[in-house]
């Protein structure tokens, strides 16, 4: 990947809270802020990426993320649990949508 020329293009899918994202691996369950997700970006090197949320309360992580060269699309913003989010719903529609073989970006 060149760093100067090339996209880092990141999904997100999630449970949100005001807070950030819902992590977890195995027995690890955390939370990943906005500060720490763009600190972890940071260290990528590359400069144009593009992060897309998938998450209640996803609208959080713009002002932390969002700059010239990084574009942030999310389901919902900081206030509000996305559109479509049902308990039982593995993907909600943004998920899905980003998913879907054939997508033209995928």
């Amino acid at each position: 990947m060149d760093p100067e020329k090339d996209v880092l293009f990141l999904i997100l899918t999630s449970h949100g809270s005001p807070d950030g994202l819902a992590i977890k691996a195995g027995r690890l369950t955390e939370t990943l802020t906005p500060s720490r997700l763009r600190d972890m970006l940071a260290k990528t090197g590359v400069r144009h990426k593009v992060v897309v949320i998938s998450a209640c309360y996803s609208g959080v992580f713009i002002p932390r993320l969002a700059t010239p060269d990084v574009l942030v699309i999310t389901a919902a913003d900081d206030k509000h649990p996305m559109f479509g989010c049902v308990a039982g719903l593995f993907r909600p529609h943004i998920g899905r949508l980003l998913s879907r073989k054939g997508a033209p970006f995928l």
